[in-house]
């Protein structure tokens, strides 16, 4: 069987190629001028956001990860803020999904054997639809202003007043047409007498099947914001809201409404602190948002960064057949295509085991913590070693792909749905002896 490949490539208005993350993120930008009227086109542009949200993070944790030990420690820590809160994104839209009856898929396979394509990962390099920057290419990059300069395009906030080529101001603008989405479809549920076909259910049964399914407090944590459970739609909007809000800012301003929705300390949106990396300097309580920070310095060395052999739209085209991995076989480096391997191997587990925590197993996401310290080990494992030079080439080290194949994501997701079930037998037998030993006790006394 044959699978049509997750790279989707069309010519747009520029002439040059344009290259989508997924065939879902595709589909919904073909229709993307269309207002959101049924649920199953609500589904599908709630899917597309759960895959924006995740093409943002690998070229983040690159970044992150290319900075050399000891250097860079403030834009270090201010990259991995922004991972964390892009995880916590994905669990807000994945609860929305399973609140409206939808199914949050991070792990979809097309076809079998070795034309198993998995259809919900990103794939790099690309361009990130629902943008005003959208033929901007997304290259996975080393830190750099390049980089970042590509960071505050993504989180860009919406200008209303401008009218882009794309027909979408920014992220922000595309949850707004899901917010009316949301509303417009929930307006139907009174006339629909299937409580399962309803976007939010009147029944007690099917509302609280659909609560305990989704991603709790308890189970998400260190990261800017909360994860919040949806109920109706206004739940739902409080939850894309925070998206939205973190990403570009809180009414026209550079901070996040996180101080006061949750009491933590007041901090600027993920485009500004982008920006003050970009700039070297922090906002002071008297910048506006339409002019460069002007506070204190943020300490920013450039060089401080491994090199690495980007690979761009063009370099990709010309690379032959297969996993770009293979450009590390290397004899004299017998372990590096081996550790690169690994590295999309705990890759693709991730992504997984956020799959099976968003459908039904919410306990499953702690699992994902390990993994998240493992790429980072594995990173700085590729990041240092050098690879062989060109002729009359720079010098330049391995990093990580972010690449994942059907056959190892069907892998990955057997054995994490095994464990999830293993570890919900376990928590059934703990509470079944729990209530026979409250039962002897109580027959004692």
């Amino acid at each position: 069987m044959t699978v049509t490949s997750p790279r989707t490539l069309e010519r747009h208005h520029t002439g040059r190629v344009r290259t989508y993350p997924t065939p879902g993120l595709k589909k919904a930008v073909e229709g993307s001028r269309k207002r959101i009227t049924d649920r199953a086109t609500l589904f599908h542009f709630l899917q597309c956001a759960l895959e924006v949200e995740l093409t943002t993070i690998p070229p983040y944790m690159l970044a992150m990860y290319s900075m050399r030990p000891g250097r860079n420690e403030e834009a270090f820590y201010t990259i991995r803020g922004v991972v964390l809160e892009e995880m916590l994104h994905m669990t807000l839209v994945a609860n929305i999904m399973t609140a409206v009856g939808a199914t949050p898929s991070l792990a979809g396979v097309e076809g079998t054997g070795a034309e198993a394509a998995a259809v919900n990962a990103p794939v790099y390099p690309c361009v990130l639809p629902f943008t005003p920057t959208a033929s901007k290419p997304i290259v996975l990059r080393p830190f750099s202003k390049e980089a970042m300069s590509t960071f505050i395009a993504i989180e860009g906030p919406d200008e209303p007043k401008g009218k882009p080529p794309s027909g979408w101001r920014s992220i922000g603008h595309f949850y707004d047409v899901i917010r009316q989405g949301i509303e417009d479809v929930a307006a139907k549920d009174a006339l629909e007498p299937d409580p399962e076909k309803q976007i939010f259910p009147t029944d007690r049964k099917e509302r609280k099947r659909r609560l305990d399914r989704q991603i709790g407090p308890e189970h998400f944590y260190n990261s800017g914001g909360e994860v919040i459970r949806v109920t109706d739609p206004a739940s739902a909007k409080e939850a894309m809201d925070i998206v939205v809000e973190q990403g570009e800012g809180l009414h026209h301003t550079i901070f996040t409404s996180d101080d006061v929705r949750f009491g933590e300390e007041r901090q600027v949106s993920h485009y500004f602190r982008f920006l003050e990396i970009f700039h070297g300097r922090r906002y002071s309580p008297y910048d506006l948002p339409d002019q460069p920070p002007g506070g204190e310095v943020v300490d920013v060395d450039w060089n401080a960064v491994y090199p690495v052999d980007v690979i761009d739209t063009d370099a990709k085209r010309k690379h032959p057949p297969g996993p770009l991995t293979k450009r590390y076989h290397d004899p004299s480096q017998p372990q590096l295509q081996g550790t690169a391997d690994q590295f999309n191997r705990a890759y693709t587990r991730l992504l997984a085991q956020c799959h099976v925590s968003f459908n039904g197993s919410p306990d499953t996401l702690e699992q994902a913590v390990p993994t998240m310290l493992e790429l980072r080990y594995l990173a700085e494992e590729l990041f240092r070693n050098p690879l062989p030079r060109t002729k009359g080439g720079p010098r330049v080290y391995a990093c990580p792909t972010f690449e994942v194949s059907g056959q190892e994501m069907a892998r990955q997701l057997k054995e994490v749905q095994a464990d999830a079930e293993r570890r919900r037998k376990q928590r059934e037998k703990r509470a079944k002896d729990e209530q026979a030993t409250r039962k002897r006790m109580a027959e004692r006394s």
